[in-house]
């Protein structure tokens, strides 16, 4: 049996206490599965009502007509709802009993149950978004910040739908304009030129390579930047990092080496998640087995770090172990912090100069809370350098889009190279044809079935 054709319901608000829960049923039996179990004060048939309106009544049990909730019914007739199917949403009062309750009572009635996805996945086959659109829906509800959710939505939006289909457009024009000089050649109608058709090329090449190169970066936004806190002991990692947190996340002592391994904590600076390391400090002969692996993992945290920020204890002279780590860090991105400025100073920010610029050495008092706001302003002018801020254009998101471009990038490469190679137009066409179903592809005009499974199996039941 064709699963399009069932009505599936699902719960589509999270599991748990809440002041209200959705149930969520879609098919062209929907309206005949309510008209089972809702009854309205005024007794108007489901069939009758208005669609895209809130309705107010109350689940009862079709045996037994005992009421079980007060609700609210929301009724989208198809074709405008979300999945082009009729759709109803019955908003009832939050406990899981009662939302469980009202499901299996739904089911019962004739629905089964969605499997991931499924909602949206009708949406992409119903027509109503395509594949990328869809995947934007899934990303909109993992989003971590709000430089991800920018992506997200601008993906639901269609923003790279659009630059996509435009990419296509340019070489279908082409092809189509190739194909007709050799079917009806006889008639008169030429080859473009080889200069404009290296261009149409050219211009795609160079939106698909700005398409592929925007991975990485959304990728870093998505997952977060690795901002890695190191120092010799004692110099007030610790409380950097519950500074930075507004929390007492780490252990603060006046104990050398009470942090042994590496904490990690996620925070949100200028709308891009950072996630923060707190490490073991760094000792240049340690005979303790726990601190040495305390030490290895800080080593293997700073290889990772995208930032660094390097404290150093600005009320003690520095020292070997401080330039055994300043060394450590001389190839990454790294601020230096002075900290403990509350107390008489033995560092000043001269004796920095020959490893760091002035406008990357930051005096602050963790205990006090100096200068924490100046070293925010730093990481956010770090973040702006290193290119990992939100912007508006069609960004990638899914390994899956990446690599549909790299197919088409390396089929536009192989018809560039033909054609330069002056190979007759039957073999580069060949190449322009693969690179077109390689995006459609992408948007899902053609797509193969388990593809489909694995990338609505990521998302949640009642959407």
């Amino acid at each position: 049996m064709d699963k399009l054709s069932d009505t599936i319901a699902a719960i589509a608000t999270p599991y748990g206490e809440g002041s209200i829960a959705i149930i969520r049923i879609s098919g062209e039996e929907t309206i005949n599965i309510v008209s089972q179990f809702f009854l309205r004060p005024k007794g108007n048939k489901l069939k009758e009502i208005e669609s895209h309106r809130l309705y107010y009544g109350y689940i009862i049990d079709p045996i037994s007509r005992k009421k079980i909730d007060e609700v609210m019914l929301a009724l989208m007739k198809e074709p405008n709802s979300y999945t082009r199917e009729d759709v109803a949403e019955i908003s009832c009062h939050g406990g899981m009993a009662i939302s469980r309750t009202i499901l299996q009572l739904v089911l019962s009635c004739g629905a089964r149950l969605a499997e991931p996805g499924e909602f949206t996945r009708r949406a992409f086959l119903n027509g109503r978004i395509d594949l990328v659109q869809a995947e934007g829906v899934n990303e909109t509800i993992k989003a971590k910040s709000e430089a991800d959710l920018g992506i997200a939505l601008g993906q639901v939006e269609g923003r790279l739908s659009r630059e996509i289909k435009e990419i296509r457009e340019v070489l279908g024009g082409l092809l189509a304009h190739i194909e007709a000089s050799l079917d009806f050649a006889e008639e008169g109608i030429d080859l473009p030129p080889t200069v404009n058709i290296l261009a149409d090329i050219e211009e795609a090449l160079s939106r698909i390579i700005t398409l592929i190169e925007s991975y990485d970066r959304s990728k870093t936004i998505r997952e977060g930047i690795n901002l890695v806190i190191v120092g010799r002991p004692n110099v007030g990692k610790s409380s950097l990092m519950n500074c930075l947190l507004r929390e007492d996340r780490a252990i603060v002592t006046p104990i050398p080496g009470t942090t042994r391994d590496v904490l990690a904590e996620e925070i949100e600076l200028g709308g891009v998640p950072l996630r923060l390391k707190d490490t073991a400090g760094i000792l240049e002969d340690c005979r303790d087995l726990i601190e040495a692996e305390g030490i290895r993992r800080t080593k293997e945290a700073l290889e990772k770090g995208d930032i660094i920020l390097l404290v150093l204890d600005g009320s003690q002279p520095m020292d070997t172990r401080d330039e055994q780590v300043i060394s450590l860090v001389s190839n990454k991105e790294t601020l230096a912090i002075i900290n403990k400025i509350d107390l008489p100073q033995k560092v000043r920010e001269e004796d920095l100069i020959p490893s760091f610029k002035l406008e990357r050495i930051i005096p602050v008092s963790a205990k006090e809370g100096y200068g924490i706001e100046e070293l925010k302003q730093k990481i956010a002018q770090l973040i702006q350098a290193l290119r990992i801020t939100p912007w508006e254009g069609a960004v990638l998101t899914k390994l899956r889009q990446r690599e549909a471009l790299v197919k088409a990038r390396d089929r536009l490469l192989g018809a560039k190279r033909n054609i330069e190679s002056r190979l007759p137009e039957e073999i580069w066409s060949i190449d322009l044809k693969e690179a077109i179903d390689s995006l459609a592809e992408l948007l899902g005009e053609t797509y193969d079935e388990e593809v489909l499974d694995r990338i609505f199996s990521t998302f949640c039941i009642g959407k």
